[in-house]
């Protein structure tokens, strides 16, 4: 198990650059429901 101090400075580094991963653009999108289509998330 890390540490609290190795623990915090992950912590402090999250806060400063956010998360790890990038959301992905959705673009393209047609709603099964209704058949709108659409770009980005609705």
């Amino acid at each position: 198990m890390s540490s609290i101090k190795e623990r915090y400075a992950r912590f402090q580094a999250w806060k400063q650059n956010g998360p790890a991963f990038k959301v992905k653009e959705l673009t393209g999108h047609t709603c099964a429901y209704c058949g709108y289509e659409y770009e980005g998330n609705l």
